[in-house]
């Protein structure tokens, strides 16, 4: 008798499809939003990201930190999905961000390192070479749980906490850049004093970026490095085992520089032009979303795919 997975991850496929990750057991199941049509196929483990380059769909996978490649134009087969590296030889256990670039045909891939280490890596897979660049312990003795870009500049969120099993030798998570091109750290800074990891990273259209410092969101200026605004927003935290997925965000589809995502089962909007936060609905368990191509949201809620409709949002700023 088929039994329901709890979901781990959510995200829009270039398809224009939801694509879910289960909990553990892995396996993705996608909703074609057009047509209600629903899919499942196994071969893929728990997602602790999912991105893509506008044509294949990559999931970063746990354990042993492994990139699966899928083409949903391509009919599945033993090669599709395809491991496209596995970063456990450089003690890398979850890739928890992700971020394809195809203008330099690169994929971008930040890390939790195994259970009872610190450190984790950004390493660069190139597609022209097929192979990755993997630089450990970048900031050292954090992880890499996010991952933002201008198009020019890379940009990335730490966290202090390693695998599990190990106590923090950092006291604040980061945010650093790295340039695409030469491939070099350029700098980091700390946004907020204290907060264990800058999650939800994104940029906006003027090039400034939006994170949250645990439960504090903020907006940074990469030309000035320095922090333009921030306020403190949820005053709930995690559990003080780890912290690496935090509070997430992700940009709209169909909306510039509007930005979805959830908080202890608060889906929020956020509006960066007028920093205005909006919360659209509170539901239990909700914790990763999706903006669709079809301009509404998707969130996952333990074992449930919701649907929630942003057309009165859209037309009015306000929540349905």
């Amino acid at each position: 008798v088929a039994q329901p997975l709890v979901l781990q991850n959510v995200a829009s496929g270039p398809d224009g499809c939801i694509y879910t990750s289960g909990y553990v057991s892995g396996g993705v199941g996608i909703y074609d939003p057009a047509t209600g049509a629903r899919d499942f196929f196994t071969g893929v483990g728990q997602a602790e990201s999912i991105a893509h380059d506008g044509h294949t769909i990559f999931f970063g996978t746990y354990p042993r930190a492994v990139v699966v490649a899928y083409d949903p134009t391509a009919p599945r087969s033993a090669d599709n999905p395809r491991e496209l590296i596995c970063l456990a030889s450089w003690g890398q256990d979850r890739p928890y961000s992700l971020l394809a670039d195809p203008r330099r045909k690169k994929l971008f891939i930040g890390t939790v390192p195994a259970y009872g280490c610190l450190g984790g890596a950004l390493a660069v897979y190139d597609f022209d070479r097929g192979e990755a660049r993997v630089y450990c312990n970048l900031i050292a003795d954090h992880s890499i749980v996010s991952l933002a870009s201008d198009g020019r500049t890379l940009y990335g969120g730490t966290s202090i906490s390693g695998g599990l099993g190990v106590d923090p030798r950092a006291t604040s998570a980061v945010l650093f850049a790295f340039d695409p091109e030469k491939e070099r750290l350029l700098f980091h800074v700390t946004p907020h004093e204290g907060a264990r990891g800058i999650t939800g990273l994104v940029c906006d259209s003027r090039g400034h970026l939006f994170g949250w410092a645990e439960g504090t969101l903020f907006e940074f200026d990469p030309a000035q490095r320095s922090v333009l605004w921030r306020e403190t927003i949820v005053a709930q935290t995690y559990p003080a085992t780890h912290y690496w997925r935090g509070i997430p965000m992700k940009p709209s589809l169909t909306e510039r520089d509007v930005f979805y995502g959830a908080a202890w089962g608060r889906l929020f909007r956020f509006d960066a032009t007028q920093r205005r936060f909006t919360t659209l609905a509170r539901i239990e368990g909700a914790e990763v979303v999706a903006a669709g191509a079809d301009g509404n949201l998707y969130a996952i809620a333990r074992s449930e795919l919701l649907h929630i409709d942003l057309s009165p949002v859209r037309s009015t700023g306000a929540p349905s």
